[in-house]
């Protein structure tokens, strides 16, 4: 299967699905039938691919964005052997220039305003668009812990640790102390909340909390659903209790 992102009139598309390889990378525009290769055919393109000695894999990512002319994507390069990682690429769509942001082995990141955020090896980086240098922002967990998931809203950093699981913004602090992280996503009509919800331990006291774009919490509650039921639009939050979880 294949991934299609729309971009106004450009459409980019890369595969997804079983044995992956390189070079399927596409651009169509929205007058044209055909789908164009994009990019250096060396490289594998919406992966977060790793190698080993004794084997390879990885996942598909949906971390893409354009900018301009540029695109943004993780990339593998199959032309190098043995010590290549993945990385972040920028692809011109009208020149096919395909150039590595970086040496850092990152396996997803996010654009927000002028800047790229992601991990690696423990720590959050900032890459600047403008003037294309690196901030390394906080260096946050030791190997072999690491970074699970990370996002970004207003330029204010939530992250959740992989050996705890707990959330954690950039300065180390327990956003909710004794809880588990269970997933979080943007919400609202402009995306402009930041929706968390956590398992049930015997130490959590909120399932569900909501961050605004200054970083504040404006709902928690210790009631419980799926991230995939909560819904804000026009500033009115909407979420589904579950109410045979109260009981676990």
């Amino acid at each position: 299967r294949f991934i299609i992102k729309k971009f106004g009139d450009i459409d980019i598309k890369y595969w997804a699905g079983p044995a992956p390889g390189p070079g399927e990378l596409f651009i169509k525009e929205e007058d044209d039938d055909e789908w164009h290769l994009l990019g250096n055919p060396n490289l594998l393109y919406g992966w977060a691919w790793k190698v080993s000695e004794n084997n390879s894999g990885g996942g598909s990512s949906r971390d893409i964005y354009l900018v301009d002319d540029d695109l943004y994507i993780l990339g593998f390069d199959f032309s190098v052997e043995n010590t290549n990682t993945t990385g972040i690429y920028k692809v011109n769509i009208n020149t096919n220039e395909t150039v590595r942001i970086g040496e850092r082995e990152v396996t997803a990141f996010i654009i927000e305003g002028d800047y790229i955020y992601y991990a690696s090896e423990g720590s959050i980086y900032r890459y600047s668009l403008l003037d294309c240098t690196e901030e390394l922002l906080e260096e946050l967990v030791k190997a072999s812990n690491m970074i699970k998931k990370l996002i970004v809203l207003n330029g204010n950093i939530y992250w959740q640790d992989e050996l705890n699981k707990k959330l954690y913004n950039l300065n180390g602090e327990d956003l909710n102390p004794g809880a588990e992280l269970d997933g979080m996503k943007l919400c609202g009509d402009n995306k402009e909340y930041l929706v968390c919800t956590f398992k049930e331990t015997s130490d959590s006291k909120y399932r569900i909390m909501i961050f605004d774009n200054n970083g504040d919490v404006v709902f928690k509650t210790s009631d419980y659903t799926n991230l995939s039921n909560i819904y804000i639009t026009e500033n009115m939050l909407y979420f589904i209790i579950l109410l045979q979880e109260l009981y676990v």
